[in-house]
């Protein structure tokens, strides 16, 4: 007996995969139930006659074929391929030549100054600092005096 998921997942891969009509899809759903195909790899598996006494059009029917064996080697690469993937690298910060950092220190060295904006020269200077990225432009909050 398959579940309403089954017949579900059998429904998007008929009508998402192997693009046949929705309503022509749902009307062999019975029919694919009874003779167990109900996933793609069923599907895949089963010789081209079988899905033609289903689907009486044969280019309808190798388009369907196709498509299950297309589906289920995807399934099957990425099945293996996610369990022998290896791990993600990390990338690592390049210390400048000859000069190794702690993870501590390094970031350390990228904490932004404090300053103390005594006087209207340096008020003016940052005021008038002009910061050219590569990336879409970053949203810096203007100092505000009072």
């Amino acid at each position: 007996m398959t579940s309403v998921a089954e017949v579900q997942a059998l429904l998007r891969f008929l009508s998402q995969d192997a693009k046949v009509p929705v309503p022509l899809a749902m009307s062999k759903v019975k029919t694919l139930k009874e003779a167990c195909l109900t996933s793609p790899e069923s599907l895949s598996k089963a010789p081209l006659p079988s899905i033609q006494s289903i689907f009486p059009d044969e280019k309808l029917a190798k388009q369907i074929l196709s498509a299950a064996k297309r589906v289920s080697k995807k399934r099957t690469t990425s099945s293996t391929s996610a369990t022998s993937s290896p791990s993600k690298r990390v990338k690592k910060a390049v210390p400048k030549p000859g000069e190794q950092l702690s993870p501590a220190d390094f970031e350390a060295s990228l904490a932004l100054p404090n300053l103390d904006i005594s006087s209207s020269a340096e008020e003016d200077e940052i005021k008038n600092t002009v910061l050219y990225t590569n990336h879409t432009p970053c949203p810096l909050n203007r100092f505000h005096l009072d």
